[in-house]
């Protein structure tokens, strides 16, 4: 009688086991949720439709976004970039872009911010992207860019308040 009621905690035991690994592999991680996104993360993006590149370089020890907006600051792309790493955007589509980027900790998934943010900012001058069809190529713009770690002290880019900075909802 011991051995049946052993082996009935045992299947009972393994039965709670596997409906808490089911619960885990098939619901969202509050872990996860914490987690930094990685690189490349996409946190907002409109067509993918060009041949353009901008490879960013995140020259800071702490993470960025980076938002790419069209002339009336309608987000085009904006991405994660973890600090110290570097990620290239591609399908960039012919247009002229401004540059936004924000330096901070602890993101917010929902809300699309940094709990621990710096100051924002704009790099002052637009970035023109060109395609040019050729009977056998096509002929488009590539660009790098390596963030500042200390953006204050850098030429080219000017601060700006968080209602000057793209909505990214």
């Amino acid at each position: 009688m011991t051995s049946v009621g052993g082996s009935r905690i045992k299947i009972e035991t393994i039965s709670v086991i596997a409906i808490i690994a089911l619960f885990l592999l098939f619901s969202p991680s509050i872990v996860e949720s914490k987690l930094p996104p990685l690189t490349g993360w996409p946190i907002m993006s409109s067509s993918l439709g060009g041949y353009g590149t901008l490879t960013v370089t995140n020259s800071n020890n702490q993470d960025a976004i980076v938002v790419l907006t069209d002339k009336m600051r309608s987000v085009y792309r904006a991405v994660y970039i973890r600090g110290g790493d570097v990620y290239t955007i591609k399908n960039i589509a012919s247009n002229t872009y401004n540059l936004y980027f924000e330096y901070g900790e602890d993101w917010d998934r929902e809300s699309k911010t940094f709990s621990d943010a710096e100051d924002m900012y704009k790099i002052i001058e637009p970035f023109n992207f060109e395609e040019t069809e050729l009977p056998d190529e096509i002929r488009y713009t590539v660009w790098q860019l390596s963030l500042p770690a200390n953006p204050k002290n850098a030429g080219g880019i000017e601060s700006v308040s968080r209602s000057e900075f793209p909505l990214l909802s």
